[in-house]
């Protein structure tokens, strides 16, 4: 059955369609936790398939484009909730990184060690840069998406791309010391980041 049927059927309180959405979704949600914050992730993805369900009423549209900005505009809200509760203070997300915030390892498994650079630099930009660069590379989002999502305006979006970039390419550039592997890491990161999405839904 295809995806939008499926989502219309469980609007429309059919269960077995819903299960079916979480067993597509379930990974992709996951996945968005599991590399910012490993030590909560399963419980986090929980609480967004629970949200879901709740709201799911105020869904106007059931393409599966929309459902997807839907469920991780949940996901976002899930996470930015999650780190403000552990912090006895203010937290500025354009300065903070997820390391610093949710010391655990990341749950994500790299093969190759430019995926490895990869996953490392990602938690050690600030988190605002971070998200969006996960949900560009994974989710193959566009700019336009990320800015739903995310609730900030396009451009902002946009600069925060192009922002993430640049930060995710000095970290990249401080955490190997071997040229090759840096070089290699860094033009080709769309490479690294699909080869690490396939293997997580493959599991």
């Amino acid at each position: 059955m295809d995806e939008q049927t499926l989502i219309a059927r469980w609007q429309s309180g059919d269960r077995v369609a819903g299960s079916r959405i979480l067993e597509r979704y379930y990974p992709r949600i996951r996945r968005f936790f599991q590399n910012k914050a490993a030590s909560a992730s399963d419980e986090l993805t929980q609480q967004v398939f629970l949200g879901c369900a709740r709201n799911l009423h105020t869904l106007r549209s059931t393409t599966p484009s929309s459902f997807r900005a839907f469920l991780f505009r949940i996901a976002h809200h899930r996470l930015i909730d999650h780190y403000r509760s552990r912090s006895r203070s203010p937290i500025d997300f354009s300065l903070i990184s997820a390391v610093a915030l949710d010391p655990s390892p990341s749950r994500l498994v790299a093969r190759r060690e430019e995926e490895q650079l990869l996953l490392d630099a990602l938690r050690q930009i600030p988190v605002e840069y971070q998200i969006v660069l996960e949900l560009f590379y994974w989710e193959s989002m566009t700019a336009a998406e990320i800015s739903e999502i995310v609730g900030i305006p396009l451009g902002t979006a946009k600069t925060r791309l192009r922002r993430g970039k640049q930060l995710l390419a000095e970290q990249i550039e401080a955490l190997n010391t071997q040229p090759a592997v840096r070089e290699r890491t860094i033009t080709n990161l769309q490479v690294w980041a699909d080869n690490i999405k396939q293997h997580i839904q493959k599991k």
